[in-house]
């Protein structure tokens, strides 16, 4: 039996396949990296590789081969995104089973089972008189598979190959849906021994080749074809790309896209990056640091909120982000609550961020901006039992939602831009809140949530709706009303409260 390594993949695929490949060109450093990842012990392994670098033809067909031929893998899976690319990557194998004169003489493969997604090949080892049998299945990502083996024998090598596409990506629901398939019924249908390699480009910071490179179980890599001066020491495959065609390629795919996004093309495909920061929805330079006077400033506070509701949306947030307007009309980003919570749950936050406010400035939130259609489906039926006691809140329910987030967040990116927005950068909070805004794109995120987005959106929404932001006249008569109420607090009874519930009882 012939040892599978590095080594030995490249000496098969010299001998064999070199002369059969599109652009035959000598092996190059980073295949004998990846081939040495992949004939490890470990059972997970994980690759992001740019794209044309021939991770395909390197790993899916050249190891997949060598690991039957050299009867290391007796049973392999071969997965895509889509069925019909699965298949083409099992008849690349047909191909050289039945017409590569050089291998054929060598091993005599004969498939003694030939359809268009399953194969079981019986050849002679060299230098060995009985024959061996293995099987490839070619299936496609989120196929119905329970059960598949190979007489008593179950899958040894699993191969997940650019298993994700560039547009279902963006929907966290076909995320989660790819992710459950992979963790519940692909690899649970492994051997004890077996192993499975996940190959790819990553399309977005939450996809499934991005959540494995993170996992401590999983081996992995993620390689970019060179940095982002494209200095000559970075280049991963300089026999094949030189600095000036690289160039080309980074600047041809900048200039002919029209919606501007062909630089963040260029980031994905070619550097394994997600997210070009440079040019996404919000900037890095949007970010405007509260000074230390901003902090004792005057405001009027208001708060967004992004209610978690939908049956769809269950591993999804709650998201309050809280903003204080002072009589220049700067927003102060001065506090984001997040969370998976329940109605009371979110009753309790609200009321501690009214709290938190009227310690701030005597008087609390002013107006709540929060869609209709989530005070309903998730606060109705807790607003009816708590709020004709309890609550205090003025809320805002007439916002009117759109499908397009990017279309809902552009109050917010609007006042970002023109660097009327400050945020408290002190806070626990904020680095999270800054990457998920800047992983958010006009197409939607890159990221794992959106949430925090929605609610910070909702605040510049509602604001857009509010007349001019308090002026120094504004800041005495509250300081007054401020006094006036506090007077008046040891008189009031719970009867005279206006609540809540009765506020928007309308709407839930």
């Amino acid at each position: 039996m012939i040892p599978l390594n590095a080594s030995t993949i490249e000496g098969f695929s010299d001998k064999f396949l070199l002369d059969h490949y599109d652009e035959g060109v000598p092996t190059p450093l980073v295949h004998r990296e990846w081939w040495k990842m992949v004939t490890s012990s470990n059972k997970y392994v994980a690759l992001a590789a740019p794209r044309k670098h021939a991770k395909s033809t390197a790993l899916n067909f050249c190891y997949g081969l060598a690991a039957s031929l050299f009867q290391v893998h007796p049973f392999q899976l071969k997965v895509c995104k889509t069925y019909e690319l699965a298949c083409d990557e099992l008849a690349k194998v047909k191909t050289e089973l039945t017409e590569n004169e050089r291998l054929m003489t060598q091993f005599h493969p004969r498939l003694v089972r030939d359809r268009e997604n399953d194969i079981i090949c019986e050849f002679l080892p060299p230098g060995e008189g009985k024959p061996y049998r293995f099987r490839m299945v070619a299936i496609g990502m989120g196929q119905a598979i329970r059960g598949k083996s190979f007489g008593t024998v179950r899958p040894t090598l699993i191969q997940l190959d650019d298993a994700e596409d560039e547009v279902e990506v963006l929907d966290a629901n076909n995320r989660r849906r790819c992710m459950r398939w992979l963790m519940k019924t692909l690899i649970p249908m492994l051997a004890d021994r077996g192993q499975i390699r996940v190959y790819g480009t990553i399309l977005h910071n939450d996809s499934v080749l991005a959540k494995l490179l993170k996992l401590k179980a999983w081996k992995s890599a993620r390689y970019e074809a060179c940095d982002e001066n494209v200095t000559q020491d970075s280049i991963l495959w300089p026999g094949k790309f030189s600095r000036d065609t690289l160039i080309n390629i980074r600047d041809m795919m900048s200039e002919s896209d029209e919606e501007g996004d062909g630089y963040a093309g260029w980031l994905m495909e070619y550097r394994n990056i997600a997210v070009d920061y440079g040019t996404s929805f919000f900037q890095p330079e949007d970010f405007v640091p509260m000074q230390e006077e901003d902090y004792k400033r005057e405001k009027r506070f208001y708060a967004g909120g992004d209610l978690a509701y939908s049956k769809n949306q269950g591993r999804d947030y709650t998201v309050f982000g809280v903003g204080g307007v002072d009589s220049d009309g700067y927003l102060h980003i001065v506090d984001r609550r997040r969370g998976r919570w329940d109605g009371n749950r979110v009753i309790d936050e609200m009321y501690s961020i009214e709290e938190m406010c009227e310690a701030m400035n005597g008087e609390g939130v002013d107006e709540w901006f929060i869609e209709s259609g989530a005070i309903k489906e998730t606060l109705g039926s807790t607003l009816a039992l708590r709020m004709p006691s309890e609550g205090y809140f003025n809320i805002c329910p007439g916002l009117v939602p759109t499908q397009d987030k990017a279309i809902r967040a552009t109050p917010l990116q609007a006042r970002m831009r023109a660097k009327k927005v400050k945020w408290d950068t002190r806070a626990s909070w904020f680095p999270e809140a800054r990457q998920e805004l800047l992983e958010f794109t006009q197409e939607g995120s890159r990221g794992a949530h959106d949430d925090q987005v929605d609610a910070f959106a909702w605040l510049a929404q509602g604001l857009k709706r509010m007349a001019t932001p308090p002026t120094a006249d504004d800041v005495e008569s509250q300081e007054l009303k401020r006094a006036y109420n506090q007077a008046a607090n040891e008189e009031i009874d719970d009867s005279d409260t206006v609540t809540m519930y009765e506020m928007i009882r309308d709407y839930a």
